[in-house]
């Protein structure tokens, strides 16, 4: 209870010092994230599933709480809601979707979301943590790539990604002869991811 406490011996002052209950944690507080993961797109089915596995994947609660989940693997659908499955609404074209490990205390699943922050979760799940991401193009088919813990490779394409080249001998200090082309989340045809740290 909150009235018990911890004897200390402190050897400065030769003596006992107690310290209440009410000062630890009752369950460990810490980072999500995951070690040794591998994530893919389903070879039966890669514009719609991805294939997930790990060594393990600690994901936490509202309140810092951390759950372990060791060697989980699974499947995660844009066709179907919920639990392996998206959070929240249709699918959507041209839309980055993130990827999430969550957990109900007992078992693990994955989600998917736009949200790269606040997931709308099942009922009963209240541990996450984000692992990944995939845009999902015009046609509504994820785009080819392989992940493995925070690096991902990108496998060629079936649309092409056009960038206008500058003029031969262009001034590199003048915007004459160049197209801007975003890469990122606000362009057209997003390559880098908006949670990417390194390209």
């Amino acid at each position: 209870s909150n009235t018990d406490y911890l004897l200390i011996y402190d050897e400065s002052e030769n003596g006992l010092r107690k310290v209440p209950y009410s000062s630890f944690s009752s369950a460990p507080v810490g980072l999500s994230g995951a070690r040794a993961l591998f994530v893919r797109n389903n070879t039966g089915t890669p514009t719609a599933v991805l294939d997930i596995v790990a060594a393990e994947i600690l994901m936490r609660d509202d309140n810092g709480v951390l759950i372990r989940s060791g060697s989980p693997s699974g499947s995660v659908n844009i066709t179907a809601s919920g639990a392996n499955g998206i959070d929240t609404g249709a699918e959507a074209n041209s839309t980055l979707y993130y990827l999430w490990a969550i957990h109900n205390g007992t078992s693990i699943a994955f989600l998917l979301s736009t949200s790269a922050t606040a997931p709308t979760m099942p009922n009963g799940y209240t541990y996450k943590a984000r692992i990944g991401c995939v845009w999902n193009n015009a046609s509504g088919d994820f785009w080819s790539f392989v992940q493995y813990d925070r690096d991902v490779s990108m496998v060629r394409q079936l649309q092409a990604i056009a960038v206008t080249f500058s003029t031969p001998n262009a001034d590199p200090t003048s915007s004459t002869g160049y197209v801007t082309y975003l890469m990122n989340g606000s362009g057209t045809t997003p390559f880098i991811p908006g949670i990417a740290c390194r390209v």
